[in-house]
């Protein structure tokens, strides 16, 4: 595996292990990773393809799409969090 793919596995994994949130393209337009916490850039293609990657080898899974798509770990499922009703109030 390559340093950068090293350093999304540990992004991915602080994201949804420690946010507990899914991630998506957008968190990795710029992070810091590793044990020198090198800032990091990728491009869109470059997330998609890596993604592909992890996808293919077991270690990510789709979550939900909505716009962009939404990517967890495998075995950590997330839901799309939905308001009860278009106001954002509940429903009675």
């Amino acid at each position: 595996m390559s340093i950068l793919d090293d350093a999304m596995e540990e992004h991915m994994a602080y994201i949804v292990l420690s946010l507990d949130r899914p991630f998506s393209f957008k968190d990795f337009l710029s992070f810091k990773a590793g044990e020198t916490e090198k800032e990091h850039r990728i491009t869109h293609g470059t997330f998609r393809n890596k993604i592909s990657k992890f996808r293919k080898a077991g270690i990510v899974e789709s979550s939900f799409y909505s716009g962009c798509a939404f990517y967890t770990l495998k075995g950590h499922p997330f839901t799309k969090a939905m308001t009860p009703d278009h106001t954002g109030g509940a429903c009675l």
